[in-house]
């Protein structure tokens, strides 16, 4: 059990080193073009990041989360034929979905938003889609190796591209060229390494596709969830939506020591459920939850006491107005990042469309609340609808995790 143990730590230790500067880099690009761009330029900007989000995991078919759950069931020969399986199915997927966003752009743009300043944007859209396909599943694949310091090596070196082009190129496609040159770069890292010495093909897991589809219901309601009311926003006002979307990037903040843990402990749980060892996976999870609560509640705390002092400084004294939503979107998603915590454990168990179930019931309640409030209570009627959807959520997750005797 040591050993598990200083595994766990060191891995740890890498991945939240990893984590830390994808963060602060992403976090950096939102201030840096919320500072270049004014509010319906930054609306359109984080409209197609949240479409970005909630599309990506359905055209990777879940295949990276499969492939951190399957790592530490295969060898490693299985583990290659599965990261080649997923690229090219995901690849195939995703180019066709980015060709039709290429040729449906004036009709998504006029019809769907009615803002025809979202027609170039929407069509650049699939040059992101297709380059972060190869990004998020090479992440599964070095999750499933548990080589967490590689993660951080390889994106040592690309993640700062996020911010190189944009800053020469203070635009919305220099935004997504940047993105898709850090995807580009990370994943060629990963691929040169995992096929540099070849591999032999061998016959698929059965239940590798299975686990991934509902991995891509999961995500895809995930940060359908996370992205909703900007994009819900953006249907109404992308100006709106742009001030909004900065209570999403504090949020963020507070989801990333959840979404840290989350990373880690699937890998890690999947070898303990694998083994049998119930009871240590048990103990792991509560572990990870306290972890959460305890983290989570220092920076919601810390955007609670500060945010009206940091905001003017990180965007601008126009953004102001988003204070009530940052406070509030903050304290909620506290309890998010509890119940994604338990969800990852639900899904190492071997319950993946439990957990799919769970995810979407929660979201649909989440939008027909905010749709039947936000005649009367507006922006705060999304607020409203993801405290109830959360709390609905948690006892659902935790009579799961505990109620379940083995």
């Amino acid at each position: 059990m040591m050993n598990i143990k200083n595994k766990i730590m060191s891995d740890f230790m890498f991945y939240f080193s990893d984590m830390a500067l994808v963060s602060l880099i992403g976090y950096i690009f939102y201030f840096l073009m919320g500072r270049l761009l004014i509010p319906e330029d930054y609306g359109a900007m984080m409209t197609l990041i949240g479409l970005y989000a909630v599309l990506t995991p359905i055209l990777s078919l879940g295949f990276n989360e499969a492939l951190a759950r399957f790592g530490p069931r295969v060898s490693d020969n299985q583990l290659k034929n599965l990261l080649s399986y997923s690229l090219k199915k995901s690849f195939t997927f995703a180019l066709i979905v980015a060709l039709l966003f290429l040729g449906l752009s004036d009709t998504i743009a006029n019809y769907v938003y009615g803002n025809p300043n979202l027609v170039f944007p929407l069509r650049v859209l699939g040059v992101m889609l297709v380059t972060g396909i190869f990004f998020i599943i090479s992440r599964g694949y070095l999750q499933g190796k548990k080589d967490f310091k590689k993660m951080l090596l390889c994106d040592i070196v690309a993640q700062p591209l996020r911010l190189i082009i944009p800053f020469f190129l203070a635009t919305i496609i220099g935004g997504v060229l940047g993105w898709a040159a850090c995807f580009v770069v990370f994943a060629l890292l990963v691929l040169i390494v995992a096929f540099g010495k070849g591999f032999k093909k061998e016959p698929l897991s059965k239940d590798f596709l299975r686990f991934g589809l509902s991995s891509s219901l999961s995500l895809a309601g995930y940060w359908f969830y996370v992205q909703f009311p900007v994009i819900f926003l953006s249907l109404v006002s992308l100006e709106l939506s742009g001030y909004f979307a900065v209570a999403v990037v504090f949020a963020q903040m507070v989801l990333f020591f959840p979404l840290t843990i989350y990373g880690l402990i699937i890998p890690h749980l999947s070898g303990l459920y694998n083994e049998n060892k119930i009871k240590k996976a048990k103990k792991l999870v509560g572990l990870s939850v306290l972890q959460t609560l305890c983290a989570c509640l220092v920076l919601g705390i810390l955007i609670y006491l500060f945010s009206d002092k940091i905001i003017p400084i990180l965007y601008t004294p126009e953004y102001l107005v988003s204070v009530p939503y940052v406070i509030l979107f903050s304290m909620l998603a506290i309890i998010f990042g509890i119940n994604w915590v338990l969800l990852s454990a639900m899904y190492a168990k071997g319950n993946p469309l439990k957990r799919a179930k769970y995810i979407w019931l929660a979201h649909l309640i989440s939008v027909a609340l905010t749709i039947a409030l936000f005649g009367y209570y507006e922006v705060y009627a999304i607020l409203i609808a993801y405290f109830i959807s959360q709390v609905f959520l948690l006892g659902l997750n935790l009579r799961f995790i505990y109620g379940n005797k083995r």
